[in-house]
């Protein structure tokens, strides 16, 4: 736009010295001679109306510019409300996945899971359950009688199996352990039982279990089967079982977070309530273990 007035400027001035040639010669009578003799009186003039019409292109120039410089209307109102653009949306909602906080990993490891105490081991084990649609019910710690979690078609469905959670991670699970949740399997006529730890089986306790309706899922397998989750769901419950201390053991009689204290043969883990009147429990366990 610029371009295009400047060079109309140029133009007007063109215009004004071509039809003062054109006055100058039809005065002379568009005679060529006589035009020639007064050549120097119609330079003058020519300087002098080039200076004039020069004047008048400069103002007008100026007065050009100065109009462009005037904001537009309503201009002060989008500057006050500029556009918000959501720049989260995407072009193919489907294909869109939220991100996770960088605090927090977007895949499960087996060092994350090692690290969880058991009862945020029991928290991510029913929640793996719930993601493959399955509801369950968690049975509260010291009298579960071998059994962790309940699993059902539904909220009030039939059991379709029962699982029981070690996280045990300095030491195999043995035989004598899988073969309790087999028992309660019968007493508890489940048709299927599931034993997830985060560490390994012993081979005795893989052999004993061939052939029976279990399913023994060390920890290596069990984060095979947390990260073939949806990015959705494997984000909400990295988040759910890594919120507060997630690391430091829980009492099994009370569910609350130990307390790690020293005594006469070491530090060991000890309920807050050991000096509660009302409540006093007085489960410990060593240091170095953090499952039950």
């Amino acid at each position: 736009m610029a371009r295009r007035r400047k060079g109309s400027d140029f133009d007007l001035v063109r215009g004004i010295l071509a039809l003062v040639l054109l006055g100058a010669f039809a005065f002379v009578g568009f005679d060529l001679k006589k035009l020639a003799s007064f050549g120097v009186l119609l330079a003058a003039g020519a300087v002098v109306l080039a200076l004039i019409a020069g004047v008048f292109v400069l103002g007008l120039v100026i007065l050009r510019s100065s109009g462009s410089r005037q904001p537009a209307p309503g201009k002060a109102a989008f500057d006050a409300y500029p556009l918000r653009v959501d720049s989260s949306r995407s072009a193919h909602p489907h294909d869109f996945q939220p991100p996770v906080p960088a605090s927090q990993p977007d895949l499960f490891t087996l060092e994350l899971v090692k690290s969880l105490e058991w009862r945020h081991f029991e928290l991510l084990a029913q929640g793996l359950f719930r993601a493959l649609g399955l509801h369950a019910q968690r049975i509260k710690a010291g009298g579960d009688g071998g059994i962790d979690l309940v699993l059902r078609e539904g909220e009030y469905g039939p059991v379709v199996a029962i699982v029981q959670c070690k996280a045990w991670t300095n030491w195999q699970i043995p035989p004598k352990t899988v073969r309790e949740l087999y028992g309660a399997m019968a007493a508890e006529s489940a048709p299927h039982g599931y034993f997830i730890c985060s560490g390994k089986f012993s081979g005795a306790a893989r052999e004993w279990a061939q052939g029976k309706a279990l399913t023994l899922v060390d920890g290596e397998e069990l984060v095979v089967w947390l990260n073939s989750l949806d990015f959705q769901t494997r984000g909400d419950l990295i988040r759910e079982i890594t919120s507060g201390d997630y690391k430091t053991p829980t009492c099994p009689q009370c569910e609350i977070t130990l307390v790690r204290r020293s005594g006469q043969y070491g530090d060991f883990w000890g309920c807050p309530n050991y000096g509660n009147r009302v409540r006093r429990c007085r489960y410990k366990m060593p240091v170095a273990r953090r499952a039950v």
